[in-house]
Formats: structure tokens, sequence, C-alpha cells
């Protein structure tokens, strides 16, 4: 699942679905601006952040999906 359809689904706006991962999250935090970056297609995450976004969204966006966006599970492009 994208990014941004998990937030539409949960009906979370940037600053909600920040607040809540990082209340979920232990030692690594998620910030606001990357997180909107990121749904704006204008940055790809560190593999780190992707996995932190894995994490908070329980493993409904994969950090697979983040990193290789263009790309489907089977490995074809879009």
């Amino acid at each position: 699942m994208k990014l941004q359809s998990f937030l539409k689904k949960r009906n979370l706006n940037i600053s909600q679905f920040v607040e809540k991962a990082n209340s979920i999250l232990e030692n690594e935090k998620l910030n606001q601006p990357t997180v909107w970056r990121i749904l704006k297609s204008k940055t790809i995450p560190r593999p780190e952040t992707a996995a932190l976004i894995e994490q908070a969204t329980g493993g409904e966006v994969t950090r697979m999906e983040l990193l290789y966006p263009e790309t489907k599970v089977d490995g074809r492009q879009e």
C-alpha cells in the first residue's frame, strides 16, 4: 500500500501520522518535512526511514514500496 493511501484510509494528515508514528517508535523518530517529501515524491527515503515507516504502519506500507516506488511486487515496472 502506498503511504498516501494509508493516510487517506485512516483519515490522517501528515502531522497526525508523524505524531502517531513517533508514539509507536522507540528510539528513532520521523519528522514531518521528511514524510512530506516522501509523499510528494520529492525524495526516496533512506532505508532506515523506510523501515521506520513500515514499522509505524504495522507493515501495511512496506519499505520496498517506499524504496522502489515504480516497481511492482513481481519486479515489473508500473
